[in-house]
């Protein structure tokens, strides 16, 4: 099976020898290759300082415009479908009318500032369904209570082999006291509290590993609610859910229509198997009996910490540009633009960033000798990472 071609999306800020903001698989439509519109559209707006809602896709006009930058754009509305096409020229990403606005980005993760009030409307109606079983009292011990919840996987539905994975990683416990993100726990006095059952959900052991690379993600899908059967024996044959197409012409957002967590495949792997498996499939239900699930400010905030990873952004590692980043400055907790090259970025944004610890392979053949990009190193905002620190559950 083919590998479904990458997207190209630019900054108008830059020139044609800076690299793309970001490069995207085009893992949806049939049969043609796109990638879902608020998808992009949210995933470019992560990157550019959580701006989505006055943001828009453009294409160079085929005779090159006029000499003024305004004319050089057309604007790409949101297909009748909600599926961006592909094609072999970029998308460029712009925040505001002004497409010569030189809008900052975020450098990484560790910089990345939570939208508190501000979630895309896809990920503030964010539902999750319970299984169709009878309701049952969970146990009060958290751990067990966690599996109860989750009767097993929640992306394949088995019981066998499955650990507690955090959706906010334990290396980035530093973020998420900074971000004061304890408030979307059911346990605000807990003494970890990126340890909370809104932040954790079970999955088979390997499937830890594959959300971990940044192969898949959980995002939101308008709809009719997934009819997928509670867990009794592994794996539920559930159908893909589909996007639904928006009024809507440029912002990401269904107004206040319901939706439903599903898989979504961010990085195809070679063999196609996860696409065949994985992609659009629902996310398994909770015990009926739950009286809470997982927070969808969790859920964004690791689709945001898997944006970020060295796996899907590589803007900022060109060495002869200078670059217009958001800062956080640590002894005061605000934000600062500025305009730094890749030097003064220096290597500390660069080994802070949260991906993977394989994660900088992708970028050796830009890396000056000697440089190391170790994303298992902590960051000037982050606790040392603590590796794959889960708790260990009894197979039930």
């Amino acid at each position: 099976m083919a590998l479904p071609p990458a997207i190209a999306f630019r900054h108008p800020g830059y020139p044609a020898s800076a690299r793309d903001l970001l490069r995207l698989s085009a893992t949806d439509g049939e049969p043609a290759h796109g990638i879902d519109y608020n998808i992009a559209l949210v995933t470019c707006g992560i990157v550019a300082c959580n701006r989505w809602r006055d943001a828009w896709f453009g294409e160079e006009r085929d005779s090159g415009g006029g000499e003024e930058a305004q004319d050089r754009y057309r604007r790409v509305p949101r297909p009748e479908n909600g599926i961006l096409p592909y094609k072999d020229t970029p998308y460029y990403f712009f925040v505001g009318d002004d497409v010569g606005y030189k809008y900052p980005v975020v450098p990484s993760f560790a910089h990345w500032q939570f939208p508190h009030d501000g979630l895309p409307d896809d990920w503030r109606t964010l539902q999750f369904p319970s299984g169709s079983a009878t309701a049952v009292t969970l146990p009060e011990e958290p751990r067990s209570a966690l599996y109860a919840r989750d009767q097993g996987c929640r992306v394949t539905g088995y019981r066998l082999g499955s650990d507690i994975e955090r959706l906010v990683p334990a290396q980035a416990t530093g973020w998420f006291e900074a971000n004061g993100m304890q408030r979307y726990c059911q346990l605000q006095t807990r003494t970890n509290p990126i340890d909370d059952e809104a932040n954790t959900l079970v999955l088979r052991k390997d499937i830890c590993n594959i959300l971990g690379e940044g192969y898949l993600v959980i995002v939101p899908r308008a709809g009719a609610q997934p009819t997928a059967q509670a867990q009794t024996d592994g794996q539920q044959a559930a159908a893909p859910v589909t996007p639904i197409p928006s009024t809507s012409p440029n912002t990401p957002t269904h107004s206040n229509q319901a939706t439903y967590p599903v898989i979504y495949v961010f990085l195809p792997d070679e063999y196609g198997e996860l696409l065949q498996l994985y992609h659009n499939q629902p996310l398994q239900p909770s015990c009926p009996g739950a009286a809470s699930d997982i927070a969808p400010e969790f859920l964004f905030a690791r689709f945001a910490w898997t944006v970020l990873s060295d796996k899907q952004y590589n803007f900022l590692r060109g060495w002869w540009l200078e670059y217009r980043v958001l800062i956080l400055d640590p002894e005061t907790g605000e934000r600062r633009e500025q305009d730094m090259g890749r030097e003064a970025l220096g290597h500390s944004l660069f080994s802070e960033r949260s991906g993977s610890s394989e994660a900088s392979e992708a970028s050796d053949d830009d890396e000056e000798p000697g440089e190391n990009d170790d994303d298992d190193s902590p960051g000037q905002y982050e606790e040392p990472a603590r590796g794959r620190s889960r708790w260990r559950i009894p197979v039930a």
